[in-house]
């Protein structure tokens, strides 16, 4: 598991006079769940950028565990994303031309030779997802069954730390209900820190936190608001 903690936080695009993001003190412990909320253009995604080190910060640390990504050169960041943080997109991500479990694979084979156990562990998520037939070709899949695909490819490498981003606002509510249930299910069983951004009022309320983003600041915080 991953615990983060954000620290004085500010994220400052050209051309624009006000930081896209600015959070001066945040701090989620190992294991836990949170949902990040807030409308188009409030700062989720930079959000999710800058504690995956896709972008890089103007000021302040993010550090997950020891490691501070504001201190992690680019290639370090890519290093430390790919071992220790899964990622379940809304577009999937996912390459047509391939089977399932030949998507879930791509990310280790494009960097080295696939293990046995790597390979058996692939499966064994597909069969948790409900993916019955391992080798059915992506494209001739469903909305529903591409996402399960996507969180288990996510879960593969056993990372510390799930991050979702609208994972279920592609998908009509029984597929976003059956996604949604999985994420929560398939985290906890391997213990892993889960985020997900979303809209869905009924998700972001079981994953227990949630913190409401505006104009890039932290509005509201659920464990804030309990503790007054």
């Amino acid at each position: 598991m991953l615990a983060l903690d954000i620290s004085a936080l500010e994220m400052q695009f050209p051309g624009l006079a006000e930081p896209v993001l600015s959070i001066e003190r945040f701090h989620l412990p190992a294991g836990d769940r949170l949902a990040i909320t807030g409308a188009s253009g409030s700062g989720k995604s930079t959000f999710v950028n800058a504690i995956t080190g896709l972008e890089t910060i103007t000021r302040g640390s993010i550090r997950w565990n020891d490691h501070d990504m504001a201190r992690l050169s680019s290639g370090k960041r890519d290093a430390f994303r790919a071992r220790n943080i899964g990622l379940v997109m809304q577009d999937f991500h996912l390459f047509p031309g391939l089977s399932a479990l030949e998507n879930v694979v791509l990310p280790v084979r494009l960097s080295r030779r696939l293990t046995s156990a790597e390979r058996d562990r692939a499966s064994y998520l597909l069969a948790a997802t409900g993916i019955g037939r391992s080798r059915q070709r992506i494209e001739t899949m469903s909305r529903g069954e591409m996402q399960r695909v996507a969180v288990a490819r996510a879960l593969l490498q056993r990372p510390g730390v799930v991050i979702a981003d609208e994972p279920t606002a592609s998908l009509d509510r029984q597929a976003g209900s059956d996604v949604a249930e999985l994420l929560l299910k398939l985290a906890a069983e391997e213990g892993a820190t889960l985020i997900v951004v979303t809209h869905d009022a009924a998700l972001a309320e079981r994953l227990g936190r949630r913190i409401k983003l505006a104009s890039g600041r932290i509005e509201e915080d659920s464990r804030e608001l309990a503790a007054q």
